[in-house]
């Protein structure tokens, strides 16, 4: 993995070759493929993609002592067929930092099978049962279970997608079964090609999983065209094989990846041009993140026959299907286009996309998530050196998450920033490169003032949706900077260039609040203010509004003065009262009992402080009168201006 992802990527002195890492490749994907068989084998578990700095992934670790475990053995003992289900995956592989307990899974396996309620379940339960793994084979419940499972229509089905399916069958005239069903079917394609050795009935199981979308289906039915099996076209048709399996790779299907790149790397095939850089990119392939754990299982998603047939897995029309026939549903082949066609009903209304493809089939390796998990538990142990080291072995073999975690711990332990930069940037060359190592080689980039590279390593984070890429692509074209075409094509702005710079900026904004969580965002504000800036720009452009707003703050001027004016009088006021008052009272004799003074000068004085009161009182009355006017005047003004204001930035 190490010398393929050098050569991949053209790193450390190593020379960029895809054939060379094609060959690399490949070996690791056939030992994948054969190694997802050894259930058993306590050096393998799941690759988990867990970031350290991130405290929702790292508590679903906490083993079985957990949260996460404790709950799913109360509901499980309850009679929770999901939690059920759950916790058999997880002791069957050793996920979620829960040590491997092959015969605790397998008894988990079969309180979820037995209730006879969950398609999937009596799937898994019953390739157990079939291969003995775990148990002792039983071939007889085990095809019972798995009959029961195809007839099943699954009842978890949401309302949406039982209209949708609906509506496929509607217009395309096809059946459509629920993911559980479409597996059992697969179970017994395998079931009658590796058991029964009926070969024609098996390809007709393998042929109708493939018709509902199963990647397992559309592979063994490339196998058959492949080995000239198909009991209706007996000649091999390396043509339809290739097809076949690719459709699979892109659903996700290691074998089919394998076999896809194999005839990309030699152009062999009539009509398939070599092409040894695709070959590496379906070598690649990922599976969908939020459903890893049960595409690297093999109980959900293949059944291997044995090598000498090419790990056939899947179904046939068989008795229940007659039942079909009666319903005049007549079933076609339509390949990968059922499941496209499906995926464009989920997005329309907003669903997350199903499958996101180019996580490594190498990174799937069961050795190398042992050693994953082996660096993740040293971490949570303390030993954050060795944890390094450890992340570090596993970054230079190009996996993302290490590459990631090997960084954190660079930071955390002050390593020198070199440390850093080093798998920052490994990280950047991945099909599906790390947020985190994006933004900081931007950073880097930037304060290096190297402008063309930080503006591709924001828009790339930006286009695998990271509202943070967004944000400081936005600001860089704020400041002038130009974003390249090309990059803008894959944003979905290729028009950008007849439009104004200020639109494709709020366009890069909209879409950065769709990413963000929250309410006040910093692409909300940036957006507002430019929203507020326009609405300005608006309402400014007619000569009457700008007059009407020139005269609006002219009188506030006025009453802002008004009111400091009417606060001094009134200061004043209060002031001379007080000291009138005081020295009144500090001045006046204290008469006698029969003493009264009648003095001219005294009662002169008198008169003339009696009639400066009611002055000095009017006088303020006035100001106050004023003032008041000027606010109320004032305000209406405002309420005018801004109501006009309003009608410019809706």
């Amino acid at each position: 993995m190490h010398l393929g992802y050098k050569h991949m990527q053209g790193l450390d002195g190593f020379p960029k070759d895809q054939n060379t890492a094609y060959g690399y490749y490949a070996n690791i994907g056939k030992q994948t493929s054969l190694d997802r068989d050894k259930v058993q084998d306590s050096w393998q578990t799941l690759t988990e993609h867990v970031h350290l700095n991130n405290d929702d992934e790292l508590h679903t670790q906490t083993g079985e002592l957990g949260d996460i475990v404790q709950y799913l053995k109360h509901q499980a003992d309850r009679g929770d067929v999901e939690s059920q289900k759950s916790l058999a995956r997880m002791l069957l592989w050793g996920s979620n930092g829960v040590e491997k307990d092959i015969r605790a899974a397998v008894m988990w396996y079969a309180r979820s099978a037995l209730q006879m309620v969950d398609p999937s379940a009596m799937y898994d339960y019953a390739i157990l049962l079939l291969k003995g793994t775990g148990v002792k084979k039983n071939r007889t419940l085990g095809l019972e279970l798995l009959k029961k499972a195809a007839d099943m229509v699954s009842t978890s089905l949401s309302m949406f997608v039982v209209v949708c399916c609906s509506f496929v069958v509607s217009i395309m005239g096809h059946v459509c079964f629920s993911q559980g069903s479409v597996e059992a079917l697969n179970g017994l394609g395998w079931y009658y090609s590796n058991i029964v050795k009926d070969g024609r009935k098996a390809f007709r199981y393998f042929e109708l999983a493939a018709q509902n979308g199963s990647r397992d289906g559309l592979f063994n039915v490339g196998v058959y065209h492949l080995n000239g099996h198909n009991p209706d076209k007996p000649d091999s048709n390396e043509t339809a094989a290739f097809h076949y399996f690719l459709d699979a790779a892109q659903l996700g299907h290691v074998d089919g990846a394998v076999q896809s790149a194999l005839f990309l790397s030699t152009g062999s095939i009539k009509g398939v041009p070599r092409d040894p850089d695709k070959a590496v990119l379906y070598v690649s392939l990922s599976y969908p993140a939020h459903l890893s754990t049960t595409l690297n299982n093999p109980l959900m998603t293949s059944v291997s026959t044995a090598a000498t047939t090419h790990r056939l897995k899947n179904i046939d029309k068989f008795d229940r299907f007659d039942k079909m026939s009666k319903c005049k549903c007549q079933v076609h082949l339509i390949s990968i286009q059922y499941v496209l066609l499906f995926n464009m009903l989920l997005s329309f209304v907003g669903f997350p996309h199903f499958f996101r493809l180019l996580k490594q089939v190498s990174e799937m390796n069961g050795h190398l998530g042992f050693m994953v998990k082996d660096a993740l538990q040293t971490y949570q142990r303390g030993s954050w050196d060795e944890a390094l080291v450890k992340y570090a072995m596993l970054a230079e073999t190009g996996l993302g998450v290490a590459q990631h975690n090997a960084a954190h711990l660079c930071q955390l332990l002050d390593h020198s920033s070199a440390c850093q930069w080093r798998y920052h940037n490994y990280s950047t060359y991945n099909h599906i490169p790390q947020e985190a190592g994006l933004l900081r080689m931007g950073d880097y980039y930037s304060e290096l003032a190297d402008m063309v590279k930080a503006i591709d390593m924001y828009s790339t984070a930006a286009v695998h949706g990271s509202a943070q890429g967004l944000f400081n692509l936005v600001m860089l074209i704020e400041e002038g900077y130009e974003v390249p075409d090309i990059i803008l094509d894959q944003m979905g702005l290729s028009d950008a260039h007849n439009v104004s710079r200020s639109a494709v900026v709020a366009n890069l904004l909209s879409r950065c609040r769709a990413f963000e969580e929250g309410d006040v965002t910093p692409c909300s504000l940036v957006l507002w203010r430019m929203e507020l800036l326009r609405a300005w720009r608006d309402f400014t452009h007619s000569s009457v509004q700008l007059t009407l707003a020139c005269g609006i703050f002219a009188t506030l001027a006025v009453f802002v003065f008004a009111v400091l004016l009417r606060t001094l009088l009134a200061c004043y006021h209060a002031q001379y009262r007080s000291t009138s008052q005081s020295s009144e009272r500090h001045n006046e004799p204290e008469p006698s009992g029969d003493e009264i003074s009648d003095s001219p000068l005294e009662t002169r004085t008198e008169n003339q402080q009696q009639s400066y009161q009611p002055t000095a009182a009017h006088n303020h009355l006035s100001v106050q009168k004023t003032s008041d006017l000027i606010v109320t005047v004032t305000g209406v003004c405002a309420c005018v201006i801004f109501l006009m204001f309003i009608s410019h930035l809706l």
